[in-house]
């Protein structure tokens, strides 16, 4: 379940619709498995494969400046739109990985980790979700892998132990969209094609680095 603000135009009013609860079915199966090849060698994989879908045809209303608007009778406005079987946007749906870790000397590990990230869908724009776009899949964003290295070493001392964690994080610093919205109506040049021309999109961080340090007694 989810509620959400949608821009749309109502008259010559900047209008938004309020969607108060939607219904969505997940599905799907994940697992995740680790081999210990020896001692100083693990290799461990996961995958998580997911069908998630909203579900129903759905109501909002018309609000302005967060009021409910009404017509010359009183009578509440809504909108009607059809999200059904539209997959849930901006959630990767598909996920391949894993890591490699090596252990050289007592404390010491050197980790590399690869993710495969896929079947994720930009999120849905309720406006033109109607007419002959009813349940029209949103886009759907380009497939992506990234990289990352890890590495640590635990000092020991008399009374406690620190420990020195290193991380790479996109260690080959690949450019991909993390997010999108579908038909965005603040796009540069708006369109409603549900395609890569019509939609806003994030981009995932570029390569980054983090150090961290932890003193346990």
């Amino acid at each position: 379940n989810g509620s959400e603000y949608d821009s749309i135009p109502a008259g010559d009013q900047n209008t938004q619709i309020f969607i108060p609860t939607m219904d969505a079915l997940h599905m799907g199966i994940e697992g995740e498995f680790a081999w210990y090849i020896t001692r100083k060698w693990t290799l461990e994989l996961m995958f998580s494969i997911g069908d998630w879908t909203w579900q129903g045809r759905q109501t909002a209303s018309y609000t302005y400046n967060e009021n409910i608007i009404v017509d010359s009778l009183g009578n509440q406005l809504y909108y009607d739109f059809n999200p059904n079987g539209v997959h849930v946007g901006n959630s990767a749906q598909l996920q391949f990985g894993g890591f490699v870790k090596f252990e050289p000397i007592d404390r010491l590990y050197l980790k590399l980790q690869a993710i495969y990230f896929g079947n994720n869908y930009s999120e849905f724009d309720a406006t033109t979700l109607v007419d002959e776009n009813e349940g029209r899949e949103s886009w759907e964003l380009p497939e992506y892998t990234l990289f990352s290295f890890y590495t640590g070493y635990t000092f020991l001392f008399d009374n406690y132990r620190l420990k020195l964690n290193f991380a790479m994080l996109n260690l080959l610093n690949k450019g991909y969209v993390s997010d999108a919205q579908n038909n965005d109506t603040f796009a540069t040049i708006p369109g409603t094609g549900f395609d890569a021309n019509s939609a806003t999109v994030f981009f995932g961080p570029p390569r980054s680095y983090n150090l961290s340090v932890i003193l346990l007694f």
